[in-house]
């Protein structure tokens, strides 16, 4: 079974990449990763709060100081057989560029912009907010030659318009989302409680929905995570228009060797539909995503919400 796709320009055996999590804080579970069958791995985010004064009054018990950051991704790279793609978290331009050259210098194959900023002030509009993304990578893009992720936030306003600006400014690939921490509150304390949840599969459908959108929109390669537990959830976001899977949630609760159930969840739903490879596969569904996209317009909207006492009467 053919299972080999692209992403960011390399060809991958597999479209199941390790997503940015504490795995990649050691080498032995790097190479768990590797050895379970995972096509790529990407870095945890390297944050300019690491290695800035513009960090935290409070300090942060970071994993790594930025040059251990580097090392490591030169490690992984020396020690593993799979692309490694670093990550970058910023906020000053001259930061950006300066640690993506660092980090190609590296070795690293890729490089993913982790764009995870929240306006807090009413002084940004959207589309100010949205520029400083396209800078951003023009930027990078003018000081280094790795093909560039961005992984975004499903909060933009004109995800297709958004999409071809980034392709304009310089980038490879996006990915689609990042996931936001959303603090709840202590009744009991009064305290707000911050933490970040692993995914569930219920936030696949919004992954679903904008792969399936931006698909024939885009020649940015396209690449899902949140929400994928099981080989179902994989080849959903395959079919919809993905050539990769970044998971997390689901190797950090099985461990590193549950790549190898969703592969084998993969080539089992290829072989019993009569599919030799993933793109034979995704040339058969175009219809699909045309549905998909159709599924959620304004006229499927209106009928299911004044068909809904019908359906469950």
């Amino acid at each position: 079974m053919n299972l080999t796709t692209h992403y960011l320009g390399l060809e991958l055996k597999n479209p199941v990449i390790a997503g940015a999590s504490p795995l990649s804080f050691s080498l032995e579970s790097a190479k768990r990763i590797e050895a379970a069958g995972a096509a790529a791995l990407v870095m945890h985010s390297l944050f300019e709060e690491q290695f800035s004064s513009t960090g935290p009054s409070v300090p942060i018990p970071f994993h790594m100081n930025p040059e251990q950051y580097v090392q490591h991704v030169a490690l992984l790279k020396k020690e593993l057989k799979i692309p490694v793609i670093a990550s970058l978290n910023s906020l000053r331009e001259g930061a950006w560029v300066r640690y993506a050259q660092y980090l190609q210098d590296a070795g690293a194959d890729a490089l993913e912009l982790n764009l995870y900023f929240l306006p807090r002030t009413d002084n940004d509009s959207s589309s100010v907010v949205e520029q400083r993304a396209f800078q951003i990578v023009r930027l990078v893009r003018q000081f280094v030659s790795i093909p560039l992720a961005v992984k975004i936030s499903p909060w933009i306003t004109s995800l297709p318009q958004f999409a071809r600006r980034l392709e304009e400014a310089g980038a490879s690939g996006m990915v689609l989302f990042n996931r936001f921490i959303q603090p709840d509150i202590d009744l009991a304390t009064f305290k707000t409680v911050s933490r970040l949840d692993p995914s569930s599969p219920q936030e696949l459908t919004l992954r679903l929905h904008w792969l399936a959108a931006l698909y024939s929109r885009t020649r940015l390669q396209l690449s899902a995570t949140g929400g994928i537990h099981t080989s179902e959830n994989l080849v959903k976001a395959l079919m919809a228009g993905a050539t990769t899977a970044q998971v997390v949630s689901c190797i950090l609760l099985n461990g590193p060797e549950y790549v190898q159930i969703l592969l084998s969840g993969l080539e089992k739903w290829l072989t019993d539909n009569n599919f030799s490879s993933i793109e034979h596969a995704r040339a058969k569904v175009d219809a699909l995503r045309k549905d998909a996209e159709n599924a959620a317009g304004r006229e499927n909207y209106i009928r299911i919400i004044h068909n809904w006492g019908r359906e469950n009467s």
